[in-house]
Parts: structure tokens; sequence; C-alpha cells
């Protein structure tokens, strides 16, 4: 999984209910946006040719969708799957942040499907 922000948060929280279920998951925290790790991105991909992207970004022109065209230009065999933010407003409150951002679950279920493991 790459992640950055609020949403390393989540994918290390999804990644310890992965291995509890037997699946391993590496989070990679993206320090900074410009420039971004591509290196260790890309090893990391590597590694099983799968990859979720985690922001709290919207799908559509974030730094995910670039982070993805990256991934895929250097192994375009990879499986890449992207969780984003829903296309509405954000308000960073409790309840909203619940409705609005990637949860934990969600991230769960997509790794589930990278992995083929999914029910």
């Amino acid at each position: 999984m790459i992640s950055w922000q609020f949403s390393t948060l989540l994918a290390t929280r999804a990644a310890e209910k992965l291995d509890e279920a037997g699946i391993g998951a590496e989070v990679i925290s993206l320090q900074t946006l410009q420039p971004w790790d591509r290196e260790t991105v890309i090893a990391s991909a590597k590694k099983t040719n799968r990859v979720l992207i985690v922001e709290e970004d919207f799908l559509r022109g974030g730094i995910g969708a670039e982070i993805s065209a990256q991934i895929h230009e250097a192994l375009p065999q990879c499986r890449i799957k992207r969780l984003a933010s829903k296309n509405m407003p954000h308000y960073y409150e409790p309840p909203h942040v619940k409705s609005t951002l990637p949860n934990e679950s969600a991230i769960v279920e997509a790794c589930m499907i990278l992995a083929g493991t999914a029910h």
C-alpha cells in the first residue's frame, strides 16, 4: 500500500488486520509528494506486482493518479487499485471524515481483492 498523511494511519491499521488474516501487506508512507520516493514505490511494487494507493484526495486529478501512471510505466503488468475520498465536499469533522474518506474496511477489502482472497 502507498499512502501519505492521514491515510497512512488507516493503511497501517488495515495492514494489521490483514496480517491477522494471514495476508502480508507493506505500507509505504510517502513523506514528501514533490519529489515522491519513486524508487521505493517501484521496488515494493516489483515484489508482488500489486499496489493499492490510498489517499484522502479525490480519485481524479490527485497525486495518486500520477503515482499510478508512473508505476504502470515502469511495471505494465502490475495490478493497481486506488482508494480515495468520495467526490463530495470535505469537512474534517469526525462524522464527516467517516463518510467521505476511505476506511479500514474498504482498504482491507481492496487488498484482499488484489491478493485474490476476497470472498
